[in-house]
């Protein structure tokens, strides 16, 4: 009864409303019909990345398997605590990303880390270069760390990882919800990869990035590979040559290779 009571309510208000503010009716129409539209297709998208990454992302470092290389995602050091609100405090994303590549590296699932992140000179900002020293702070080897600094979107780090680097074997350090992004545009673009989960950050932040962020970068993801072909940014910006060398030569050593198995997501 109460239920009836509320649709019945529901019916008179949207009638008053109707005669007395067509124009606001129609807006809040198109408005609620664009959001269940887009969460509709993100929902689909989010669907077919995660199956197609099942089975190969990890949450226990025993379990990944052994290769030359990691490849860590970037993204800010700072973050406001509120998302968009706050005080500016070091990210918990951001070093919990850290915190799982060193521990690859450490318990010997990989030789070598690459950090993939944008950077602008003009402003000091360099992900690349700050996960670097973020990592020689948790006892990884100089020579075992390389940088670049053109990641200015994941697609951009998956791509220059097998056009530039050189790698078509990779473990992919990042949260969850962006190793199956990474994971799907390697498949793409010819890159065998696994993924290994960094612990989440905050509630908020998790809500902001999971949620709301990466619903439209699901849907972005699947117009560039299906629609727009959009390549890198910058597709032939040079890396460190003594860098450079120090992973080929790593890569060209290394004859394993690995099948997909049922492992956890």
């Amino acid at each position: 009864m109460a239920l009836k009571k509320i649709i019945r309510r529901l019916r008179i208000s949207w009638r008053k409303n109707w005669r007395k503010r067509p124009f606001f009716t129609i807006f809040c129409l198109i408005t609620v019909a664009f959001i269940v539209g887009v969460s509709a297709v993100s929902g689909a998208c989010r669907l077919v990345v995660y199956i197609n990454s099942s089975g190969r992302i990890y949450d226990q470092v025993e379990l990944v398997p052994e290769t030359s290389v990691a490849m860590v995602l970037g993204t800010s050091w700072m973050q406001r605590r509120y998302g968009m609100f706050g005080a500016i405090e070091p990210s918990k994303v951001f070093y919990n990303r850290i915190d799982a590549a060193a521990e690859l590296y450490q318990k010997g699932r990989v030789k070598h880390i690459i950090c993939s992140g944008a950077a602008r000179a003009e402003d000091g900002y360099d992900e690349g270069t700050t996960m670097r020293l973020e990592l020689l702070r948790r006892g990884i080897p100089p020579k075992a760390v390389s940088v670049d600094n053109y990641g200015w979107r994941t697609l951009d780090s998956v791509i220059r990882l097998k056009t530039i680097w050189g790698v078509k074997k990779v473990v992919v350090v990042s949260q969850g919800y962006h190793v199956s992004r990474a994971i799907f545009q390697a498949d793409h673009y010819g890159v065998n990869a696994v993924g290994y989960c960094a612990k989440p950050g905050p509630f908020l932040q998790r809500l902001r990035g999971n949620y709301n962020r990466e619903s439209l970068a699901l849907i972005k993801l699947m117009l560039d590979i299906y629609i727009t072909d959009k390549g890198p940014i910058n597709p032939n910006k040079p890396v460190d040559p003594g860098e450079l060398q120090r992973v080929r030569d790593i890569v060209s050593q290394s004859g394993k290779h690995w099948s997909k198995c049922n492992c956890f997501y």
